[in-house]
């Protein structure tokens, strides 16, 4: 039987509350409150939290610190801040003489209109220029080496519509989307731009099942991503490469959840994952040295949910 170590719980509880500055959002290199919070930490660690169903803390002072970035949002944080409240079970209401859910609903559909018929290429400088792509908020500034894909992008779009209890406006644009998605399947029955890799497949196979799209033809796809399970602990990025991080991991095994498979290492996915944990409770990206992120810690957590390991 795999357990996780009550005290790497109890250590990564204690990391994640540390992070809560005095204005109620979370940021991962908090340090005495000097930093202003971030819409992105502050969703990772509430849903990191509820996946180890702990209570919120200041769960007031959070709200209000998320409603203070409502006119901030763009098509990276509204997201987040949406999945935010979702967490909260808050329903987005007006706030700074801004009707949210209208402002997200109109913002949404132009979001999914213009990244399905974008090209790929085209991607970087489309979500780069737009003035309603960019944010005020100095934490979500993104290079360009980090900018998230088309796919990516297109997955919390659709997710931040659902949550919002709305619908895509636009005619047809489900089966534009699904085509889309569909134009990425490669050969080897992964999903990727010019290769196949770990984050699209991760992105293409939730968007198909936001959708309601049946998996089930993909069945090669959890072959695929199997075959990039290390011995060790982790999942690599894409095959003939051994670059295991936490983040790949989390995608790798949340993709074979949504296509029935488990995989086939589990206590050496633990250990591996453990391996990552620093001293101060929080997680790191790969085994090697690093700081502690709130991205990872909420990776590694995830992890241990979808492997049925939070038995708390």
């Amino acid at each position: 039987m795999v357990l996780i170590p009550s005290k790497a719980i109890s250590n990564v509880v204690a990391y994640i509350k540390s992070r809560q500055g005095e204005d109620g959002g979370y940021l991962f290199y908090q340090y005495e409150d000097i930093f202003e919070s971030s819409v992105d930490d502050t969703y990772y660690a509430l849903a990191a939290l509820k996946l180890l169903r702990e209570e919120i803390p200041n769960k007031n002072r959070t709200l209000k610190f998320l409603y203070s970035k409502i006119e901030d949002l763009n098509l990276h944080s509204a997201y987040y801040w949406v999945n935010a409240l979702h967490i909260l079970q808050e329903r987005p209401q007006g706030a700074s003489k801004v009707d949210a859910l209208s402002m997200l609903s109109g913002r949404a559909n132009k979001w999914v209109e213009r990244l399905v018929r974008s090209d790929m290429l085209d991607f970087e400088r489309v979500s780069l220029e737009s003035d309603l792509d960019r944010s005020r908020d100095s934490s979500a500034e993104i290079s360009s080496i980090e900018l998230p894909t088309q796919l990516e992008q297109l997955f919390k779009t659709l997710d931040t519509i659902k949550k919002l209890g709305l619908k895509v406006k636009q005619p047809n644009i489900r089966d534009e989307v699904i085509k889309k998605v569909l134009s990425f399947l490669k050969p080897d029955h992964g999903f990727g731009f010019t290769n196949s890799d770990v984050p699209s497949t991760f992105y293409s196979l939730t968007i198909l099942s936001t959708l309601d799209y049946p998996l089930t033809d993909l069945e090669k796809t959890g072959d695929w991503i199997l075959e990039l399970e290390d011995r060790e602990g982790g999942f690599n990025v894409k095959p003939n490469s051994r670059f295991r991080v936490l983040e790949y991991t989390y995608e790798a095994i949340k993709a074979l959840r949504l296509l029935g498979k488990k995989p086939k290492f589990i206590q050496s996915h633990v250990d591996f994952i453990l391996e990552c944990q620093n001293a101060n409770g929080g997680f790191r990206r790969s085994i090697f040295a690093g700081i502690s992120t709130l991205k990872d810690t909420f990776y590694a957590i995830g992890t241990f949910a979808e492997l049925d390991l939070l038995t708390l």
